[in-house]
């Protein structure tokens, strides 16, 4: 998985003219897409795991 909270993305939001507060915003964000792709890769995991099942 890509981790989204890497040093080159987080310097590029700190170091934009953006007011404190879009930055902020654009961090939550980044944390929420983060959430959803770990959440999406385990739903596909226990898919996986059903469907072995389902077959022995």
């Amino acid at each position: 998985m890509t981790d989204r909270f890497d040093k080159p993305t987080l310097t590029r939001i700190i170091n934009s003219g953006y007011p404190v507060e879009a930055k902020v915003t654009q961090i939550i964000a980044l944390h929420e897409l983060q959430r959803m792709h770990q959440l999406n890769e385990i739903s596909n995991e226990i898919g996986h795991v059903i469907d072995a099942a389902k077959g022995n």
